[in-house]
């Protein structure tokens, strides 16, 4: 091969790894545009909606009164425990109840109230 036909050959290449290299960018560039407007409209929406001033009332009240359990005592972190574990087995033991009665099962003796 001469070396001109070297120099096309290489021409052509850079040719046409640049024309690659545009595309890949104009795409990305036009995708990011895209994800801006995307976010732009994201953020009018949550500026036009109303603040909510009850909520953030209710959250500075809820972590203002309590207090984390490592600076509590342990006898209360002890009750406090016991008595969700107690309000927890309730509940269950209710949708048990429910489930087995909508189903039309036996239900069990340890779930009778009155027994």
């Amino acid at each position: 091969m001469s070396w001109w036909m070297w120099l096309v050959l290489w021409i052509a290449l850079v040719a046409v790894s640049a024309l690659f290299l545009l595309a890949v960018g104009f795409r990305v560039f036009r995708k990011a545009m895209a994800a801006l407007d995307e976010f732009e409209t994201a953020s009018s929406l949550l500026d036009a909606a109303p603040p909510t001033h009850a909520s953030d009332a209710a959250a500075e009240k809820a972590s203002d009164s309590s207090v984390p359990a490592v600076f509590a005592q342990p006898a209360e972190v002890r009750r406090a425990n016991h008595a969700a574990r107690l309000l927890r087995q309730g509940r269950r033991r209710e949708r048990r109840i429910r489930r087995r009665a909508e189903n039309r099962r036996p239900q069990l003796l340890r779930d009778l109230p009155h027994l």
